[in-house]
């Protein structure tokens, strides 16, 4: 089983960048996810003329030539990773024009860079991934570097498992992904603590759902670890990331409504904000 099968068909990879060395990361990503399932790759650039910097309302840049020259990085980036990129220049609101681009392009997968942390600006409260990845239809690679020591992307890959229909999708795409890499896969049931704290953490067989997941990475041919830990979901997660160096972390969405946005904000959007490398989130294709 290939990732391609696996996803219906993954036909076309959606990068936005903007020349940031974290969006620059997110056109590598994208781009060794294409070159590994054969995908098409697209690069946009997002000029957003009501963000526009001191520099460009002082200085008069020329916008064409920045998106020329950053859009022109992005090719040089995915050439190194033997794939051709196709390049466009979009203007309005980055998150919007790029889950527009998503659906009017059918993209399959749509891949951003992480945002800036806190501490680098503190007036945000959610920047391009976080919004992106709130409005878009299809999955969503919110990219980081690889810890240190990491050669090629990527190598180890954590996989959160909770029982529900999108954590099961979540382990058919984090197990196609690594087919098609030859990447390591750690299938990780988070379990709560019992009230008091008892974490009964001695059973004879794994959950129902993780042993789904279990089986679901073996029949895409790999021999994966699959544990079960105790503690909050989003916690154990990034503990599980740190523990084995993983440079993807796969969680699932159940989805955009009420409900399911709680439960984003709750883990997906915990680990999108935390975690120690990539984060890939799962849901239904529009297509």
């Amino acid at each position: 089983m290939t990732y391609r099968a696996t996803l219906r068909g993954l036909q076309r990879v959606l990068v936005g960048t903007d020349g940031s060395a974290r969006a620059e990361e997110a056109v590598r990503q994208g781009a060794r996810v294409a070159r590994a399932t054969g995908a098409a790759l697209e690069v946009v650039f997002v000029h957003d003329p009501g963000l526009a910097s001191a520099i460009d309302r002082i200085g008069g840049r020329d916008q064409r030539l920045r998106a020329e020259q950053v859009l022109a990085e992005a090719s040089r980036i995915a050439g190194k990773e033997d794939v051709e990129a196709e390049v466009r220049w979009l203007v309005g609101h980055p998150p919007a024009m790029l889950v527009r681009e998503a659906e009017e392009r059918f993209a399959d997968l749509l891949c951003v860079g992480a945002d800036a942390g806190f501490a680098e600006r503190p007036h945000l409260l959610g920047g391009v991934a976080l919004r992106a990845l709130r409005l878009a239809r299809c999955p969503v690679l919110v990219a980081r570097p690889a810890p240190e020591g990491t050669a090629g992307f990527p190598t180890s890959i954590v996989c959160g498992i909770d029982g529900s229909d999108g954590s099961i999708r979540a382990a058919r795409e984090a197990a196609a992904l690594a087919s098609a890499t030859g990447a390591r896969l750690r299938l990780v049931h988070a379990r709560p603590d019992r009230p008091g704290g008892a974490a009964a953490a001695a059973r004879p067989s794994l959950p129902g759902a993780l042993a789904e997941a279990e089986l679901v990475a073996r029949a895409a041919g790999l021999e994966p670890e699959a544990v079960e830990v105790p503690g909050d979901p989003a916690a154990a997660l990034l503990r599980e990331c740190a523990g084995a160096s993983a440079d993807v972390l796969v969680v699932g969405s159940r989805g955009l409504g009420g409900v399911s946005r709680l439960l984003l904000g709750s883990v997906s959007e915990q680990v999108v904000r935390r975690a120690p490398c990539s984060v890939l989130v799962v849901r239904h294709a529009h297509r």
